[in-house]
């Protein structure tokens, strides 16, 4: 049965089919796709499996936070929990969302940490992700001043996601907001739902005696950045599109920063126009750059999909275990 949010995603996923169609087909479907085919497959293949490695980089930010909470849950462990985090991204956005995966595989696979604490965690996880995200997206701006200069959406959602990240990081860690918020949030009676919010909040809030820890998840967070441009990189060089490291780690930060605004599905569309817009002017082929843009997001998502397998192989043994 369709509801408000099953009909917002397939408006998404229409809008990223119906974009990433038009620029093949402005960039003539025969020429992109021999771009694609014509990637070196080694090189692809090395990209993959660094997109691979800096799974292991987000579990370990994730790992430093639960450590400051008093749980130690293997690295390995957590890393599995990202990937299916990111299959349900990718494959299953109607359904649950990569983070809820996380909290619900957590807390059910983990004794010490409730649900509120998981939740906690994630949030300034990816809190300090996204301001990491925000700053490298405002040294971008800079950077790519005169390639953006006629895209003034672009530049005004990327400066107003900074702020909108700055003001929730205040109302989450000071201490004034926190009175405020709580004593809100703790009047709902319903199912208890009043206190659950509270106990989250208050799970995120206690981070505020943690800045040192916040300040090495922010230090990894921009290290998994530029792994991923390092990987962006890769792939757009094994499809032959000579664009230096810097200028395709600017534009990574950018689609970023404006692919939260959901629009469409994980970037899909945005990406891709915004790097044609972008580099045609610098006198790079929009067939080459979108061949190349496809093959990143191909991927991507080609690595999202070993979440799925260990998704399946975990509900299998839970399944078994429980006939036992």
């Amino acid at each position: 049965m369709l509801n408000k949010k099953n009909i917002l995603v397939i408006i998404r996923i229409a809008v990223s089919v119906f974009l990433i169609a038009l620029l093949v087909y402005l960039c003539k479907p025969a020429e992109t796709l021999k771009v694609m085919r014509s990637a070196s497959l080694p090189n692809l293949a090395g990209a993959f499996l660094l997109y691979l490695l800096s799974m292991f980089i987000v579990a370990f930010r994730w790992k430093i936070l639960l450590i400051a909470k008093g749980v130690n849950v293997g690295l390995w462990q957590l890393t599995k929990y990202y990937l299916i985090g990111f299959f349900f991204n990718n494959f299953l956005p109607s359904s649950i969302g990569g983070d809820i995966s996380r909290i619900i595989n957590l807390t059910t696979n983990t004794k010490n940490i409730d649900a509120p604490t998981s939740f906690g965690v994630i949030f300034v996880e990816r809190l300090v992700g996204f301001l990491a995200m925000a700053f490298l997206s405002l040294c971008s701006l800079i950077f790519l001043v005169k390639e953006l200069k006629q895209s003034p959406v672009i530049i005004a959602i990327t400066i107003g996601l900074t702020i909108s990240f700055v003001i929730l990081t205040i109302l989450c860690f000071n201490p004034k907001a926190e009175k405020i918020i709580s004593g809100l949030v703790i009047k709902f009676k319903w199912k208890n739902l009043g206190e659950k919010i509270h106990n989250g909040f208050q799970a995120i809030h206690n981070f505020r005696n943690h800045s040192g820890i916040l300040w090495q998840v922010f230090f990894v967070s921009v290290f998994y950045q530029f792994v991923l441009g390092i990987f962006s990189f890769w792939v757009v060089r094994a499809a032959g599109l000579d664009a230096s490291f810097f200028l395709i780690f600017a534009l990574m930060q950018i689609t970023s920063m404006v692919g939260i605004v959901p629009i469409t599905l994980e970037t899909a569309g945005t990406r891709e126009w915004i790097y044609v817009l972008a580099l045609s002017p610098l006198g790079f082929e929009k067939s080459v750059i979108t061949g190349a843009m496809l093959l990143v997001r191909i991927l991507s998502i080609a690595a999202s999909a070993i979440g799925g397998i260990f998704f399946l192989v975990g509900n299998k043994k839970a399944i078994k275990s429980n006939h036992v």
